[in-house]
């Protein structure tokens, strides 16, 4: 037997224990992330249903005025139950202007990575399908879209139109649409050469057939997680422009708003600013960690593994 023959026998002979291994390793990487994405799924829910239900959970004067009970400090910090997180400088209640901002923040961060997801896959599928010239327009506008710093495109765009709610949700759809582009480009190219789309083109499916019914349902996964951690991008771009003036304007408040307008008191009265400081910090990481988690379930080496 020679030298190699002999090492090969022993790669051969340890190919169980590494398989072994490599299973262990994608369970443990599964299962990881367990208790923190059902304590991030547990707070998105809980977000969710204070934002739908919020008319329930507040009364119809729960923001309105009172001097008498202005810069109230939170209930563990020496208030009381009629204001459990406090009041602002006019004696708003922190409680109910929260829900009301995070309804507002959900809803714009909703609109925006819809309208971002649908604009950038249905560039992508066009860029596959037809290819030639209209492939390397798509993909041309995909650099220039990446090559730009964003957040000062939507700064000129509000200061030169102005500044209106419907603007400012267009604003939130453009963003991250090359993103949504490349990858939906990347997915349709890898699935058009497979054998179900050869033989839906081959009964003369047109384009919204094909894409539509077959290719998109296939391809779903990643553009969702693409999705998911967008919406945290969005969320905290939104609040970037609502703390520098430019986003959510009044009568309307969002979580960027509640933080700008709480920065003049932050050491006077610190929970006006860091309690949707808090918010939007656990709702990005809950987003995060949700993204992280079935991404690691949709990778088909995972799945393989198992």
């Amino acid at each position: 037997m020679t030298w190699h023959e002999s090492n090969l026998g022993a790669v051969r002979a340890y190919e169980p224990l590494r398989r072994l291994w490599a299973r262990q390793s994608v369970r443990w990487r599964a299962t990881r992330f367990a208790p923190l994405s059902a304590l991030a799924l547990a707070w998105l829910i809980l977000l969710l249903i204070s934002a739908l239900l919020d008319s329930l959970l507040s009364s119809p004067d729960a923001i309105s005025m009172d001097l008498r009970a202005r810069l109230r400090p939170p209930l563990l910090f020496g208030g009381n139950w009629a204001h459990i997180l406090g009041t602002d400088d006019l004696g708003q209640d922190i409680l109910a202007r929260l829900l009301l901002s995070v309804r507002t923040s959900l809803l714009v961060a909703l609109v925006g990575s819809g309208l971002g997801a649908l604009l950038g896959t249905t560039l992508g599928f066009i860029a596959a399908h037809f290819r030639g010239w209209i492939e390397e327009s798509v993909q041309m506008l995909v650099d220039l879209q990446a090559a730009m710093p964003f957040t000062i495109i939507a700064l000129a765009l509000l200061a030169f139109f102005g500044n209106s709610f419907g603007l400012f949700l267009v604003i939130m759809g453009i963003y991250g649409w090359e993103r949504y582009a490349r990858l939906a480009r990347s997915l349709a190219l890898s699935a058009l050469g497979q054998g179900y789309t050869l033989a839906v083109r081959s009964y003369g499916a047109g384009f919204l057939r094909l894409y539509g019914r077959h290719v998109l349902p296939n391809v779903a996964g990643p553009l969702i997680v693409n999705m998911i951690l967008n919406f945290s991008e969005v969320i905290l771009l939104e609040s970037a422009l609502s703390f520098l003036g430019l986003g959510v304007q009044p009568p309307l408040s969002s979580l960027g708003t509640m933080v700008g307008y709480g920065r003049t008191y932050v050491t006077t009265a610190w929970w006006i600013a860091v309690i949707p400081g808090v918010v939007i910090v656990l709702t990005v990481l809950s987003l995060s960690i949700l993204g992280d988690r079935m991404q690691d379930r949709l990778n088909p080496a995972n799945r393989s593994c198992r």
